[in-house]
């Protein structure tokens, strides 16, 4: 990855991460329309630290990038005259996207990505949720870039109920669109056969590491000391004047409450897939995520509703 030396810029650094269905989204859109001063870029997953230490493929970053490039062109038409004459924010996209296309994420130098934005905000984000996985050697890579504050905030979630999203999101995309819904029959059944194959099976392999709360923050607090923020859904949903203020305290930075509060009664990421659990299939899920709920209620002090 091209260096990026911390003495080349004073930003700072709000980073959203962990886990993949546990608020990310939510976390993103209040941030972006609701904290002063705050830069949120507008490719809200830049998965750049991800992609660079292979947990996840590199291909699937370019080739998201160049499908990202072709909406933009549907939308705004000849991307260079609308880099002429569009926004900043725009700009940036329109930016971002052509050079995730065009070289390896070794050859990206992060803090560029958020040109032409940079200059004008001491602070910058993104929300990528699988940056949760990263090691302490990869987040002090990460550390190191900024010659300001990084504050990374650990979404939190029910490890049940995070399961059972990422579940009814799988099948959701899996679904040929000219099919309708799965039936809740079948969705129940196929989703015992997954809690019976347990970590045989790859799908639930991978959705257990974004279960490991306690491990990710752990690492971050190593890196990061203090400023490292754990956040749960239910907090910010439930109680979100405590995660406005954990968020200023950590920052300095400003939440408008009315925006944030206008933010937090929109819906996001829903699929049209309802899934019903019978008593059977409940206490299943208990049993299979008991440990994992008990780490995750530790770490953030509260009760963390199914």
């Amino acid at each position: 990855m091209t260096d990026s030396s911390p003495t080349d810029t004073s930003q700072s650094l709000l980073l959203g991460v962990g886990s993949q269905r546990a608020g990310s989204t939510l976390l993103y859109r209040l941030l972006h329309q609701s904290v002063k001063g705050l830069f949120m870029h507008p490719v809200k997953e830049l998965h750049v630290f991800d992609s660079l230490h292979h947990l996840r493929p590199r291909k699937a970053l370019q080739s998201f990038s160049k499908n990202q490039l072709q909406r933009l062109r549907n939308q705004h038409g000849d991307l260079a005259t609308a880099q002429a004459k569009g926004s900043k924010r725009l700009i940036c996209e329109i930016r971002t996207n052509t050079i995730f296309s065009e070289r390896d994420i070794s050859e990206v130098n992060y803090l560029d990505l958020f040109r032409p934005c940079l200059m004008h905000h001491q602070w910058i984000g993104e929300v990528t949720p699988e940056y949760m996985l990263l090691s302490e050697e990869q987040l002090q890579g990460v550390h190191d870039q900024f010659a300001g504050h990084v504050v990374p905030v650990l979404m939190v979630r029910n490890p049940a109920k995070r399961f059972l999203s990422a579940y009814k999101l799988r099948h959701f995309y899996m679904r040929p669109a000219e099919q309708p819904m799965p039936e809740n029959d079948a969705l129940l059944s196929n989703l015992n056969l997954l809690l019976d194959q347990g970590e045989e099976d790859g799908w639930v392999r991978a959705q257990l590491r974004f279960n490991q709360y306690r491990e990710a923050q752990q690492r971050l607090q190593a890196v990061f000391g203090d400023r490292a923020l754990v956040l749960s859904l239910d907090t910010l949903t439930q109680q979100p004047e405590k995660a406005f203020q954990a968020l200023e305290d950590r920052t300095g930075l400003v939440v408008d409450r009315p925006l944030a509060e206008t933010c937090l009664q929109q819906k996001v990421n829903e699929t049209d897939i309802k899934l019903s659990l019978d008593p059977d299939t409940t206490e299943k899920m208990k049993t299979f995520f008991a440990g994992a709920l008990e780490d995750a209620e530790q770490l953030c002090g509260e009760h963390l509703k199914l």
